[in-house]
């Protein structure tokens, strides 16, 4: 199958007022990673076309020859190509024009399967078996079983496919994954139909005739099995600008995370012929039998910087087809909707809740990113640092599958032996936006805290350490008819998240909040130093704590 490309783009906007700043996601999708093995002729090759009926019955030796299409390997996490396309083993199943099996074949290296010389990936060859004449039969391939020598991610055996009977059994079989992984390590698993050349209208391009030959021929057979990898490949690529019209300084994006969230853990070994009754194209089994999981949280693996500065970063990833219809249409056509959810709920210890997503099922799958995005910028004259710490998500789907420059808002479709590539390009903090047919759409994908003060924001880790902090006296004047100034504080750890106002009674700062104890000030007047020097630690005593740490209880 010959590599098709498949462009979309996302914009992600930064409103800031009269200006509309865009953050740009790009996907593309290459359908590619198709295995073909070749039916071919050795000795007399007699030409055979399919229509033609033939008596069934009489042994026949067919030769295939296989060929696993190209693979680029993008960044470390990528698999290389001796796994993404080496076919270690092929399974052939043939079964009759009544769905019954005719008969099977494991095919191994030695044993009905030779490598091309100087194919030093193990991608080509000559598949050779023995088997009876038949009309309209039906030839299925898995490649890369597991057999003691060979691994997968799925558990897919012998065994298990010599225990078939009929073709709608293995149509209806489910593979499970070894482990909740988005990660590979092994060869891939590879399954697929053998389809006639050029069929005429209105037949069917998956029904073989095997012919019935003299002694030491074989057949030319118009036709090739075309095997296809189970899993989808993506890739996200994240860069970031400042947008046009902006003097921002310093402009920097620095990725500190990523993970998939409802992901697979199970794929039928073959695609679906049609949707259910659902409107799904994937394995929608029960709660009992479909498992989704989500991976941890990874670091990006690879980082752009210009100079001092990030720029954005890249990761990979690899998961079963997940193939679910929308739960609610989008009629208007906002790509922002995809993402939107149900009013969170709060309990009464302060815990949130997410509510539940409007228009995507479930169990659709999305990734989060997380980064700290910063920047100067000139604010009431003064140039101020705006900092972010950013989390927003992207529903996977929503591309331009028939290359028309059409992308369906309704699709969330990630398919077997594609490798989807997202280019995703931040340009702002305050509003992410999605522009989608000229108008500009809340994104409720996104979250963060955003920060902006008179100087640089700081990062501590579990160590000591001290910083010298300025703090504008305009920020503790209360703004007109308020009763509040703009000070604002709060902390981001694993236990803490939040930015607040400055509470009178420190009994008022919430539970959330109270990770905090492990940062102590102390202003310079009230010790009598100077504002350009560093104040000695007071001690302990010092600190009249509401929440004091109870180290018997290492909290």
């Amino acid at each position: 199958m010959n590599g098709q490309k498949e462009q979309l783009q996302f914009l992600i906007l930064n409103n800031t007022g009269a200006n509309m700043n865009k953050t740009a996601i790009q996907i593309k999708m290459i359908a590619l990673w198709t295995v073909i093995l070749l039916f071919t002729a050795c000795q007399d090759d007699m030409p055979f076309r399919n229509t033609d009926r033939i008596q069934e019955g009489i042994p026949t030796t067919v030769k295939l020859g296989f060929q696993a299409s190209e693979a680029t390997v993008e960044t470390r996490a990528a698999q290389d190509r001796k796994y993404e396309d080496r076919v270690d083993n092929v399974f052939i199943l043939i079964f009759d024009e009544d769905g019954k099996i005719h008969d099977r074949f494991f095919c191994k290296d030695g044993s009905g399967l030779s490598y091309d010389n100087g194919n030093t990936l193990l991608s080509s060859g000559i598949l050779t078996f023995t088997t009876t004449s038949l009309n309209n039969a039906t030839i299925v391939g898995i490649a890369n079983l597991a057999d003691g020598n060979t691994s997968t991610a799925y558990t897919v055996t012998e065994a298990e496919l010599t225990a078939v009977n009929t073709l709608d059994e293995l149509k209806a079989k489910v593979m499970t994954m070894r482990d909740e992984s988005v990660y590979r390590s092994a060869y891939f698993m590879m399954t697929g139909y053998a389809k006639v050349k050029n069929p005429a209208d209105g037949t069917d391009p998956t029904l073989i005739n095997i012919p019935a030959l003299e002694s030491e021929q074989t057949a030319t057979l118009e036709c090739t099995l075309e095997l296809e990898r189970t899993d989808a490949k993506v890739k996200f690529v994240v860069t970031s600008e400042v947008p046009e019209g902006k003097d921002w300084e310093k402009f920097s994006f620095q990725p500190t995370g990523w993970m998939v969230k409802r992901v697979p853990r199970q794929s039928l070994i073959l695609p679906k012929d049609a949707a259910d009754e659902k409107g799904n194209w994937d394995f929608d089994g029960d709660a009992a039998a479909a498992v989704y999981f989500n991976s941890p949280s990874y670091e990006f693996e690879t980082f752009s910087r210009s100079g001092a500065l990030y720029k954005g970063g890249s990761f990979v990833f690899y998961m079963p087809e997940n193939r679910k219809k929308c739960k609610q249409e989008i009629t208007t056509g906002e790509y922002a909707l995809r993402d939107k959810r149900e009013d969170p709920t709060t309990d009464a210890d302060g815990n949130v809740t997410l509510g539940d997503f409007i228009y995507a099922d479930a169990n659709s799958t999305y990734v989060e990113i997380t980064g700290i995005l910063s920047y100067f910028e000139e604010i009431d004259g003064v140039d101020q640092l705006v900092y972010a710490n950013v989390r927003f998500l992207v529903h996977l789907g929503y591309a331009d599958v028939d290359g028309d420059g059409f992308e369906d808002v309704n699709d969330y479709d990630t398919k077997r032996n594609h490798s989807y590539i997202y280019n995703v390009k931040v340009k702002g903090v305050y509003n992410i936006e999605v522009d989608v047919d000229d108008e500009t759409d809340p994104r409720p994908g996104y979250d963060g805290d955003v920060v902006v003060n008179y100087q640089d924001s700081y990062q501590f880790d579990c160590h000591y350490d001290r910083r010298l902090i300025k703090l504008n006296r305009s920020g503790f004047k209360p703004k007109e008819g308020g009763t509040a100034g703009t000070l604002r504080w709060g902390v981001s750890t694993p236990f803490s998240k939040g930015i607040h106002e400055v509470v009178a009674n420190a009994a008022d700062i919430k539970q959330n909040m109270r990770d905090y104890r492990w940062i102590k000030f102390a202003v310079n007047k009230e010790y009598g130093v100077a504002n350009d020097k560093m104040v000695k630690y007071p001690g302990d005593q010092n600190y009249n704590d509401p929440f004091p740490l109870d180290r018997t209880k290492n909290d």
